[in-house]
């Protein structure tokens, strides 16, 4: 049998007819019965074969574009866009690979037999059995393809197979597909039975992509722009340098899920990519990550690269105090404001700092809208303050006041302050929130509730005077001392009447003192009546 072989090629050979010469000189035969001269001649015959051609193709790069018209229209818009915000947001790709189908080198491809393939001579072992070139499955035969991506195989017995595909060769994915032919010839005149294979492989796609997120709070982050770069001179597959080192291919910004997958159509190759635009509140992130995305698996259908990164926002600490104690205050209603008047965080007052993550870079106002006035306090004044984004902590206190009242109690006619009245603060429930004798002096209250209704109310009064009305007041939101007067008028001065606010023993007093009143007045009649009748008497003695 002819040796199956990956060389060669075959040639038409005819070959000249046989000429038969018969005479007395040439070995015969007699057959015996007939008596017929019996010429033995031998013509070997040539054993009908099989030739394979396996033609292997593929996308492989031819060039690398650069911007398109459209493209480059884009990026003239986005550089306008840039002079005017200051922001360099253009994005696209630069530089596109192109690829052409073309033969695909260094791939290999396994032959087997499908069936028994017997010997074509119908030849037979020494048991009588016809003898087998190649059982079911055997390997019949290894192929490469060469530059052009063709693989041949020659004196294949005629017979049924299977080819099966072990190397994919450089860039290219694994094709799994297994095809099977079967070489038979039309007549026994045909010497070779040609067979033609073709496969088809997929290039191996290359896929990087970014996720951008918050380092404290692990917030996905939209907006961030991130450039695509060649780490090295990309080459063909004939040594060519397609792009080199450090060419910007493309730019793309991160979706609301803080994705992004670059568009490029890579090329196996080193590239790195490095944040060319920061979203505004976090610190500039100077690292380079480098992305290998060398042909190593001819199983995968795509390298998938992915970069998790993440970003150090702004920290900024809020701490609402008193101003007195220096404790954090519970309850208070604070804002954070921009330049352009924008309410950009608020919140409620707790026992802890308030820390606001990712603010920009820029100038802004602590506000209070609310403060607890329950607890009588009093809207702090606006605090403006710089956030920087070099990573430096901005820190700010904002202190709250309380409310500040003098309670004064004067003579409504002479307005001076008054001793000895005793004075309570009651609120809406009727709760005593101060109480206090005056000691002729303003009586200055602190932390009362603001904006509430309140009640000043006299339980009792200076000696002479009357119990006053209530006052009722409301304190405002200011760190001013406010005032509060209750004025008190005098006890009308009517004998047995006892003044208002006199305690029990003054009826008993002033019974005592006009008894002694009366009985003066008594001697005083008496004795000038008595004195009256003596001068009357010594008159009369002169007389006589």
């Amino acid at each position: 049998p002819l040796e199956v072989t990956g060389k060669g090629s075959y040639k038409e050979n005819p070959k000249e007819g046989i000429v038969i010469t018969v005479s007395s000189d040439t070995a015969h035969q007699i057959d015996p019965d007939t008596g017929a001269v019996i010429v033995e001649v031998e013509q070997p015959n040539d054993e009908q074969v099989g030739s394979l051609t396996l033609t292997k193709t593929g996308e492989q790069p031819v060039e690398v574009k650069g911007d398109s018209l459209l493209a480059k229209a884009k990026r003239l818009a986005g550089k306008l866009k840039d002079a005017v915000t200051g922001e360099d947001t253009d994005t696209g790709v630069f530089h596109d690979f192109v690829y052409e189908e073309s033969g695909v080198e260094g791939a290999t491809f396994e032959l087997y037999a499908k069936d028994t393939i017997y010997s074509p001579d119908g030849a037979k072992d020494e048991q009588g059995n016809p003898v087998i070139r190649y059982e079911k499955d055997d390997l019949v035969a290894t192929q490469v393809t060469d530059k052009e991506g063709k693989a041949v195989v020659n004196n294949l017995p005629l017979g049924s197979y299977y080819l099966k595909e072990t190397v994919a060769g450089d860039h290219f994915v694994l094709n799994p597909e297994q095809k099977e032919f079967t070489l038979t010839a039309e007549d026994d005149t045909q010497a070779v039975v040609y067979e033609g294979v073709a496969y088809k492989n997929e290039r191996q796609k290359i896929s990087i992509s970014v996720e951008k997120k918050d380092a404290v709070t692990e917030e996905k982050l939209e907006g961030v722009i991130f450039g695509l770069y060649a780490k090295e001179d990309i080459l063909s597959q004939q040594g060519e340098v397609l792009v080199k080192k450090d060419t910007l291919l493309e730019k793309k910004a991160t979706d609301e899920k803080g994705q992004l997958t670059f568009d490029s159509d890579l090329y196996h190759g080193k590239y790195y990519v490095k944040e060319e635009v920061r979203k505004p509140g976090y610190l500039p992130n100077e690292e380079i990550w480098e992305m290998d995305a060398s042909y190593t698996d001819q199983n995968l259908a795509e390298i998938k690269l992915t970069k998790e990164v993440e970003n150090q926002p702004t920290e900024s600490q809020f701490t609402k105090t008193d101003a007195t104690t220096g404790e954090e205050l519970e309850g208070a209603k604070l804002q954070i404001i921009d330049k352009e008047g924008n309410i950009v965080e608020e919140w409620i007052s707790t026992k802890e700092p308030h820390v606001v993550y990712g603010l920009p870079e820029g100038t802004y106002i602590l506000h209070e809208e609310l403060p607890p006035y329950a607890e009588g306090y009093v809207s702090a004044e606006d605090i403006e303050f710089e956030v920087k984004e070099d990573g430096s902590v901005t820190k700010v206190e904002m202190k709250d006041d309380y409310s500040k009242v003098e309670i004064s109690k004067t003579d409504i006619t002479t307005g001076e302050e008054l001793k000895g009245a005793k004075l309570q603060i009651l609120n809406k429930a009727g709760e005593i929130l101060e109480e206090w004798v005056t000691d002729g002096k303003p009586h200055l209250v602190e932390k009362l509730p603001v904006g509430e209704e309140l009640t000043l109310r006299e339980i009792t009064a200076p000696e002479g005077y009357e119990i006053a009305e209530d006052v009722k007041f409301t304190l405002e939101d200011t760190m001013e001392i406010q005032k509060v007067e209750m004025k008190d008028a005098r006890t009308p001065e009517t004998p047995g009447v006892p003044q208002t606010g006199d305690n029990h023993w003054k009826p008993i007093l002033l019974f005592v003192l006009l008894g002694v009143s009366a009985a003066g007045l008594m001697v005083t009649i008496i004795y000038k009546k008595k004195h009256g009748k003596t001068e009357k008497a010594d008159e009369a003695k002169k007389e006589e």
